[in-house]
């Protein structure tokens, strides 16, 4: 047995890590025009009004505290909140918080989820371990990472949740699964398709174990947000309803980077149901798939093609920081080559996940002003994965081959 680090080595490591990380946090406490809290302020400011018995959904409640949070003071429309209220109390715990510590903590946790969920991935998906150290710089060199952190967005949960998912099953632990499932819900409109095969998958043995798990702290969710607001869920209906007015926009007035909000421009720009109709017809599409595999379904080979028709047909949100999901798709092809040892290939698909990774900084402020101009960020990254799919010869995969979708 090989003997445990020594303890002054342990300490030293330790102090290696924890000292520049703790210079990093007290230089951008002390300078918040570093990293300026963007899309952070809309759970912060959310849960603050929540706690104080306000309505978390209403933009004239959360303008006054996001100017002050984001320093401001004409900021003229709130960032409003559009998670559902069982996701509250993820953000109540910022909210005892000042905004800027605040916005720090998040960012590490989501930093930490990102790359925790990669290394999860880069087991489930059997890469070596000699090239583990290489996860991190895949994962936070990737696009949709860089903008979850330059927004302050939430998406690292939804990837934990994924990668999680999909572990715990991999182990035969259902609940943990499930568990973790209940994460995607805080933008459920993001993962539709995966929503549904988790609700289809209680026909498999032990299905129901995680779906009942899943529900069991969505639940548990919204039971606390009602505990501190009874009103909470009317107010987030009444939200969802609410024609645009002087601070807040509605969901129906946003131009999104996404396929099915093109087709209703195509069709008729008035009607907001149409963006639905893609996520719709992939639903449709994987209730017949699944009732036809489910004897022999893995989620683990299943779940980057899910999360790709997820992603590829969502009827709004796709925003370049929620693209992050994308790594699950990214880490497994990373897994393919590395196991192939090709030494070109990795280059290459390295070269192209640097590329659209800087295309999405280079070209912003020149070409690209608006966040819904990073339509073409997820289409490249498919590519690219079919690209390492063509590479690698199906049956060199091992138990978990690649599927087009």
């Amino acid at each position: 047995m090989r003997d445990p680090l020594p303890r002054g080595s342990l300490v030293a490591v330790t102090l290696i890590v924890t000292l520049p990380v703790m210079v990093m946090g007290w230089y951008l406490l002390a300078n918040p025009s570093i990293l300026p809290p963007k899309d952070f302020v809309e759970y912060w400011a959310a849960a603050r009004v929540a706690l104080d018995q306000g309505d978390p959904y209403d933009g004239e409640q959360l303008l006054p505290l996001q100017r002050a949070a984001a320093n401001e003071p004409d900021r003229r429309d709130a960032v409003m909140m559009w998670n559902p209220p069982w996701t509250l109390p993820v953000y109540y715990p910022l909210a005892l918080l000042s905004p800027r510590p605040a916005q720090l903590l998040w960012l590490a946790l989501q930093v930490g989820l990102i790359v925790g969920s990669s290394r999860i991935l880069w087991k489930l998906y059997g890469g070596p371990r000699e090239h583990l150290l290489a996860v991190p710089l895949i994962a936070l060199t990737f696009y949709g990472s860089l903008w979850t952190i330059k927004y302050g967005q939430n998406t690292g949960l939804l990837l934990f949740g994924l990668a999680g998912f999909a572990y715990f099953d991999s182990k035969n632990r259902p609940a943990l699964a499930g568990a973790c499932a209940a994460l995607t819900a805080l933008k459920p409109h993001l993962l539709a398709v995966f929503g549904l095969l988790l609700v289809l998958n209680v026909m498999r043995p032990r299905g129901w174990v995680s779906l009942v798990a899943g529900g069991a702290v969505i639940a548990a969710g919204l039971g606390v947000s009602l505990g501190v607001n009874p009103e909470v869920l009317n107010q987030y209906l009444s939200a969802l309803r609410r024609p645009a007015n002087e601070t807040s926009i509605p969901l129906s007035a946003w131009q999104v980077p996404l396929g099915s909000f093109f087709l209703r421009q195509a069709i008729d720009a008035t009607q907001f149901w149409i963006q639905f109709v893609p996520c719709a017809i992939a639903c449709i599409a994987y209730f017949g798939y699944f009732l036809r595999k489910r004897s022999r379904w893995n989620w683990a080979a299943e779940l980057p093609c899910i999360v790709w028709v997820s992603i590829l047909t969502a009827p709004y949100g796709g925003w370049i920081f929620d693209l992050v999901v994308l790594l699950v798709p990214v880490i497994q092809a990373s897994t393919w080559l590395a196991n192939e040892g090709r030494a070109s290939a990795i280059r290459l698909f390295a070269a192209g996940h640097l590329v659209i990774t800087g295309l999405t900084f280079v070209l912003t402020g020149r070409l690209i002003r608006y966040l819904e101009e990073f339509w073409w960020a997820a289409p490249a990254t498919l590519i690219l994965w079919l690209s390492a799919w063509a590479i690698v010869k199906r049956e060199t995969l091992g138990t978990n081959p690649p599927r087009v979708p």
